[in-house]
């Protein structure tokens, strides 16, 4: 069986769910493979956790693939084409076809639509009388972003209308961004304009809502134009006028050229597919009470939906939707506590089958292995498929474990008794480690759903697999018991380690301090403090106070890195010593074990209220005083307090 990649941005967004469904297509016609790796694109780490997505590129081989599809516009919008070029390069051996991106080397397939943009540009000029614009791009970088722009100067000239240089805006084809650039351009120079013209969809969604919030009526107000034909541009109130660039035959189309490749077949560089405009609401062209019309081509005639597809938005769609929130609440109800390893997987079974998810494979690095936003994650050569599931086979979970050189394969030989045709590729990391990957089935085209509940399940697995590491650390401890070495080795354990919350003590602490400091490291000294312990114990009884005392332990450490040393120094109060720390995580750490407490305090059948209060300093070379630190973030901590008890 042919072995296709589908290297993308995220499985979310709705370019890439196009781009699947087109090669999920081909390779449901032609007996295919299908693997989707979301690696998200290079360089986007100033938007969060996306780039531990990227450890999936060292998947990428001959051993693994036949041949590979990439989403070049999207993985390629935070670097230049020539670093995009060096990254295909590095890939020996495996056919490579682009989307949108045209790369010496490489075939690609493209849309042609420049002339359906040029048209809804001319259709706003000359239907419209627009002359007062605002365009909203990506960044130059994108090769998409520039075409779109320079097409629509030539308009705007070819009709000679002026346009100030200061009315572009960059979204960074992002919702947020772009929401944040025009919501701070109104602040500043108003909104006489006639028309916003985004070069893609995702902006110009976020660009209606923000209109709307500001009570800007489109179109009466102000015109709306996208870009892509995206689902949730079709399906709003006021739904867009776009370009569709028949994104699904794309993808169809590069996994036909692809196909030609690996069979040794001559293919063309450039392979174009045409696009097509939408004229609807946001111009003003189509009334929002024409729900059977999907849109109006360029000769004005209206597109109407079929009865499958209106049968589909109005019976099949919202019982989809209802069938996975329910999924989504019942995987969230029996994760409200981290659950022992074991138990997480016993529990897989009944969240897999609620999901559709037909099939799973687990497998996880010996260690977790530290991933840099700046460094390439190389994936270690000896992997452990721990756990597999398949539906039809009885429900069965099959804890056999398996060890593999995922650079040779993704998945040992034989995993799964079904070839199923379309599997995604998900690691799973907490923070800066990579705990492993996993693979899994996936039928339905729902894609943002799956990704939600992925994501979920790589949480809630490396909160299982840590306390399984502790556990596993134990175990040994006791079993080390029987010789007097280890009989020493784990006196030294207990003597560090608290009785009441099973963590490290203030010996502990110190201990792991001193080795931090002498590696030179840097991060925040933060204390921790219990408020109103005192009123719990004279109310309910020191029983329900070591209680609170155990579950803010367990906050502290599910909020913190696996890297990070968490330690009871006396009663309520706590240190941790964040490791690569700074004011910004702190306040990212506080949020989190903010929302963890309101979640315990929900969700808990304790009589009290249980809440922590923080102070942080920080600390790296030449700055290791322990007994100042201490006491700098004990500071920190009461001015907290204070500032609580004034509230």
């Amino acid at each position: 069986m042919t072995r296709i990649g589908l290297v993308v941005h995220n499985i979310h967004d709705e370019f890439s769910i196009e781009l699947i469904k087109g090669a999920d297509l081909f390779c449901s016609k032609n007996s295919c493979q299908l693997f989707i790796l979301p690696v998200n694109a290079k360089n986007i780490s100033a938007y969060g956790y996306e780039y531990r997505y990227q450890a999936s590129m060292d998947f990428i081989n001959s051993s693994n693939f036949d041949g590979l599809i990439f989403s070049g516009g999207s993985l390629s919008s935070f670097i230049t084409l020539d670093e995009y070029k060096e990254i295909l390069d590095k890939i020996e051996s495996v056919p490579i076809v682009n989307i949108t991106t045209d790369v010496k080397g490489y075939p690609y397939v493209t849309s042609d639509s420049q002339s359906a943009f040029k048209k809804i540009i001319t259709h706003l000029i000359t239907v419209h009388n627009c002359k007062k614009f605002i365009l909203i791009k990506a960044n130059d970088y994108s090769s998409d972003s520039v075409d779109r722009e320079n097409w629509f100067y030539q308009v705007l000239k070819e009709y000679k209308i002026n346009f100030n240089p200061s009315n572009v805006l960059n979204g960074d084809f992002n919702r947020q961004k772009a929401v944040k650039v025009l919501d701070e351009f109104i602040a500043k120079n108003g909104l006489d304009t006639d028309a916003i013209v985004c070069l893609n969809d995702t902006m110009a969604v976020g660009v209606c809502e923000l209109l709307n919030k500001k009570n800007i009526k489109i179109p009466q107000d102000i015109i709306v134009t996208g870009f892509d034909d995206k689902e949730q541009a079709r399906y709003l109130n006021t739904n867009l006028t776009t370009v569709n660039q028949n994104i699904q035959q794309q993808a169809y189309k590069a996994a036909e050229v692809l196909m030609n490749i690996i069979q040794g077949k001559k293919v063309n560089h450039k392979n174009i597919i045409k696009g097509k405009e939408k004229i609807r609401c946001s111009c003003g062209c189509l009334p929002p009470s024409e729900i059977k019309t999907e849109s109006i081509n360029a000769n004005g005639k209206k597109i109407r939906f079929n009865q499958k597809q209106l049968s589909y938005f109005m019976r099949e769609l919202p019982q989809r939707f209802i069938s996975q929130f329910y999924a989504i609440h019942y995987f969230l109800s029996d994760t409200r506590e981290v659950s022992a390893f074991q138990e997480f997987l016993d529990n897989l079974p009944k969240h897999l089958d609620r999901a559709n998810i037909d099939a799973i494979s687990i497998c996880v690095y010996e260690k977790p292995v530290l991933h840099r936003p700046e460094e390439d994650f190389v994936i270690p050569n000896k992997v452990k498929r721990i756990v597999k599931f398949e539906k039809q086979y009885k429900n069965a979970l099959n804890y056999e474990e398996v060890y593999f050189n995922p650079h040779e394969q993704i998945l040992p030989k034989n995993t799964f008794f079904k070839n199923y045709q379309k599997l995604v590729v998900i690691p799973l990391f907490e923070k800066n480690l990579q705990y492993g990957y996993f693979v899994a089935s996936i039928e339905a085209d729902n894609y943002l759903f799956y990704e939600i509940l992925c994501e979920f399940f790589a949480k809630e697995f490396t909160n299982a697999l840590k306390i399984n590491i502790f556990h596993e650390k134990n175990q040994e401890l006791e079993t080390a018991y029987t010789s007097l070495e280890q009989n020493a080795w784990q006196l030294s354990y207990l003597s560090q380690t608290d009785e009441l919350t099973q963590i490290m003590n203030r010996r502990g602490f110190l201990n792991n301090i001193a080795e931090v400091f002498s590696k030179n490291l840097s991060g925040m000294i933060i204390y921790c403090d219990m408020d109103g312990l005192k009123t719990i114990n004279d109310t309910y009884g020191h029983e329900f106070g070591d209680k609170a005392i155990i579950a803010q332990s367990k906050i502290l450490l599910n909020s913190c890195s696996a890297v990070d040393i968490v330690a009871r120094f006396a009663g309520d109060e706590f240190v941790i010593a964040a490791i690569n720390m700074d004011k910004e995580g702190f306040e990212k750490l506080k949020k989190s074990i903010n929302n963890q407490c309101e979640y315990v305090n929900s969700n808990s059948n304790y009589k009290y209220k249980i809440s922590i209060s923080m102070g942080a300093t920080s600390f790296g070379p030449g700055n290791y005083d322990l007994p100042i630190l201490l006491a700098q973030a004990d500071s920190e901590l009461y001015k907290e307090k204070k500032l609580k008890k004034g509230k």
